[in-house]
C-alpha cells in the first residue's frame, strides 16, 4: 500500500483538511499528518508573534519554518516501505517541493520556487491560482515548466481558492496520486 504525506499550509492544521484526508483515504493510501512547528500541538508562540509582521517578513519566517519542515519530512518519508507521494498546500507545498527528490512523487499546491528542489526527475504536480496574492504566478509556474509538472492553472482564483476550482485541483491531485504510485 503506497503512503501519503499531508503537509497543511501556514495557521492551518490537518483537520482543517478532513475531507481531502478522507478522499485519499477512500482511495487507499495509507496518510501521514504531521504537524508543522509552531502550529496545532506543536504550538510555541512564534506564529502568534509574527502577526504583526508585514507580509514580506512574515514570509521569510514561513519560508525558513518551511524548510525547517521539510528537513522534518524527509526522514518520515526515508521510513516508509513503499511508494510515498508529498502533497502540500502553501506553506505545506514549500516543504513539499524542498524534499522532492525523496518522494515518489510530489503535488505542491499554492506554492512557489522560492526553496525548491530543482532537476529532480519524479513526478510533480503544481497546482496554481492566477490571482494568487501570496504566491507570484508567473515564477511558479516557469518553475513548473522548467521541472516538467503537470501545471494545474485556475485564471479566476486567489490563494484563497474559488471552491469549484479547489474541487477540481484536489480531484487532478487524487488522480495524480492514483497515477503515479500506483
Amino acid at each position: 500500500m503506497a503512503t501519503v504525506v499531508f503537509l497543511h499550509g501556514y495557521t492551518a492544521s490537518p483537520v482543517a483538511h478532513d475531507k481531502e484526508l478522507a478522499s485519499l483515504s477512500a482511495h487507499g493510501f495509507d496518510v501521514l499528518t504531521p504537524e508543522a512547528p509552531g502550529h496545532g500541538t506543536r504550538a510555541d508562540g512564534r506564529i502568534e508573534a509574527w502577526a504583526g509582521m508585514t507580509w514580506p517578513q512574515r514570509r521569510e519566517r514561513v519560508l525558513d519554518l518551511a524548510r525547517v519542515w521539510g528537513n522534518e519530512v524527509r526522514e518520515l518519508i526515508e521510513t516508509q516501505p513503499g511508494p510515498t507521494g508529498l502533497v502540500g498546500i502553501s506553506m505545506g507545498a514549500f516543504a513539499a517541493l524542498a524534499q522532492r527528490e525523496v518522494a515518489t512523487a510530489t503535488a505542491a499546491l499554492l506554492a512557489g520556487p522560492e526553496i525548491a528542489a530543482t532537476g529532480c526527475d519524479r513526478p510533480l504536480l503544481l497546482g496554481l491560482a492566477e490571482r494568487d496574492e501570496s504566491i507570484p504566478f508567473e515564477p511558479s509556474r516557469a518553475y513548473g515548466q522548467r521541472e516538467g509538472a503537470q501545471l494545474c492553472t485556475y485564471p479566476d482564483s486567489g490563494h484563497i481558492m474559488r471552491a469549484e476550482d479547489w474541487e477540481d485541483l484536489w480531484m487532478r491531485t487524487v488522480a495524480f496520486l492514483c497515477r503515479e504510485l500506483e
